[in-house]
């Protein structure tokens, strides 16, 4: 990464489990991201570029994800279904472990990847006839936060919402934080 007085560029390798058909177990991306400490915790997005080959993709990706996004099932095409969609949130990924803890009715669930940085803290939905309100806090002490709180999202059924990155602020200094979830559930 470089830093520039407020202003810190970090370029970081993303790594995302591909489908079983892809022949590979994961996608890799370059991500660049601006980060801003005078603003409010602002992040931005510079660019991205994919490491991994993505043209076989083509067969199965929606005319409007850009190619370079796609990771689709090429064996099933434009076909989505939750047992699909539980299969891609993996236990594990290659340097951590990811913890799940149901919040609703095994419906509702928070997915935690903690890193020695840093966490990464997610929702996901695996009820076809659930839908979710979502408003989460997040708090800290020497931590960046990726989003700006509080956030709100809508969980439709088989989708999982990235909440917020935590990562440490000033290294060899300890950090933590605390979070607060509330959400309220409509059947479909």
């Amino acid at each position: 990464h470089e830093e520039h007085k407020n202003e810190t560029i970090v370029k970081l390798d993303l790594y995302v489990k591909a489908s079983e058909s892809a022949g590979h177990y994961e996608e890799k991306y370059l991500v660049v991201i601006d980060f801003r400490s005078q603003v409010d915790t602002a992040m931005t997005l510079v660019g991205f570029d994919r490491l991994t080959p993505y043209s076989p993709y083509e067969v199965c990706a929606d005319n409007d994800v850009d190619l370079r996004l796609c990771i689709c099932d090429l064996e099933n095409g434009h076909e989505a279904s939750t047992s699909v969609w539980k299969n891609v949130l993996t236990a594990s990924i290659t340097w951590t472990e990811t913890n799940f803890s149901s919040i609703h009715e095994s419906c509702l669930y928070l997915i935690k990847r903690q890193y020695s940085s840093g966490i990464v803290l997610a929702v996901g939905n695996v009820c076809p006839h659930m839908q979710y309100d979502i408003e989460f806090d997040f708090l800290t002490v020497n931590m960046h936060s990726s989003s700006v709180m509080p956030v709100n999202v809508t969980l439709w059924p088989g989708t999982e919402e990235l909440l917020t990155v935590g990562f440490q602020k000033t290294k060899q200094k300890p950090w933590k934080y605390k979070y607060s979830l509330n959400y309220r559930a409509f059947p479909l």
